[in-house]
């Protein structure tokens, strides 16, 4: 199910980091049929209805090897009843500087980022917040800020239960708050599930190789709304950082959350120009990549892999190719187009589905 050894780089970090991934990679959970089965069901009931539309084949990958399901099951029908689930967002670099722009998962219809972005999930999920990280910073200094936002929104809905969806470096940035606040005995007890698309669960080698050069381009950055906090979001996310990260410090993390890994790659000719050459280059290691993120790389310990998204790094959730400013939209839309109103979801009446049973089971 997924390759450990492929992707391992020469100038891999110590043994007892590679020992507890290949360790961890044992503990997760294939949900892939489930999820598919979820997937293509959403695809049908929405057909018509969003642009950049796809057949369900077409936006996730089948390896052939996905276990079959045991037993019957269906996505419950899309309620009109308001959930009781709060949705926070949590993206990664440089998303700081252009969040006015573009919202993580949006249907990105006008020129600047909006609240509206979300409408198409109402009425069954009227709670999304999007965490404004910091576009430049090392993951401890937006760990905090994703746990000041995670308790901010406890106390504007003490009755929800949160999900949080995080996308890229926003992985390790929320994995960073979960330990810091666990390590301050003040996690949040409707803090229920974490959910990571193309997470930088055990970072990227291009975060070591390349740190140097993104350091010179960041610094030439014209964007006033970003400006460098500790200057180390591509460290944080450096394949020796990550993995010594997780070794050291997932068993501490807080327990009684559930996980979900949503993991992304394609072939370096379906992804947008710029990103293209970081994908041949990653290839070294292992084809299956983002042009950021190597497949294999993506997947959370003991978390339920739903499967990989036919997309790049970010065309799967970044709705350039919606937006109607003038420099954005014929800058990124290169490959741009993806059925993200449906991926989102099919991601969240999942993760609904799958707490309720789990919840359920649970009962005397």
């Amino acid at each position: 199910m997924i390759d450990c050894g492929s992707s391992m780089p020469t100038n891999a970090p110590i043994k007892s980091a590679i020992e507890f991934k290949q360790a961890a990679d044992k503990t997760v959970v294939d949900s892939r049929a489930r999820f598919r089965q979820a997937l293509c069901c959403v695809v049908e009931q929405r057909r018509g209805q969003y642009p950049d539309e796809r057949n369900c084949e077409d936006i996730l990958h089948d390896l052939g090897d996905e276990l079959p399901l045991q037993a019957p099951w269906q996505l419950p029908a899309a309620s009109q009843q308001p959930s009781n689930l709060t949705v926070i967002l949590v993206s990664g670099v440089l998303w700081e500087c252009v969040s006015g722009t573009v919202n993580p998962f949006g249907a990105g219809k006008g020129e600047e980022a909006s609240a509206a972005d979300y409408d198409y999930l109402k009425p069954h999920f009227p709670v999304v917040e999007v965490v404004k990280v910091a576009g430049r910073a090392s993951s401890k200094y937006n760990g905090k800020i994703v746990a000041d936002a995670i308790h901010e929104s406890v106390l504007h809905y003490p009755n929800n239960d949160i999900v949080v969806v995080a996308y890229s470096k926003g992985a390790a940035d929320t994995l960073e708050a979960l330990r810091q606040m666990g390590e301050a005995s003040a996690v949040p007890a409707n803090l229920k599930a974490l959910v990571t698309t193309t997470g930088a669960i055990y970072g990227s080698p291009l975060g070591d190789e390349l740190d140097g050069i993104y350091k010179t381009l960041f610094a030439k950055l014209p964007w006033p709304s970003c400006r460098p906090v500790d200057d180390q979001p591509i460290e944080s996310i450096s394949r020796s950082a990550r993995m010594h990260w997780m070794a050291d410090h997932w068993n501490e993390l807080p327990k009684g959350i559930r996980y979900y890994s949503l993991g992304v790659y394609d072939a370096p000719e379906n992804q947008h120009w710029a990103l293209s050459p970081l994908s041949k280059h990653l290839a070294k290691f292992d084809a299956r990549n983002d042009s950021h993120m190597i497949y294999s790389d993506q997947i959370l310990p003991e978390s339920q892999l739903l499967g990989y998204i036919k997309a790049d790094h970010w065309s799967f959730v970044l709705p350039f190719n919606r937006n109607k400013h003038p420099f954005w939209r014929p800058f990124f839309n290169d490959n741009n187009a993806f059925p993200r109103e449906v991926l989102f979801e099919s991601l969240l009446r999942y993760v609904e589905a799958d707490m309720s049973e789990a919840n359920a089971a649970e009962l005397p």
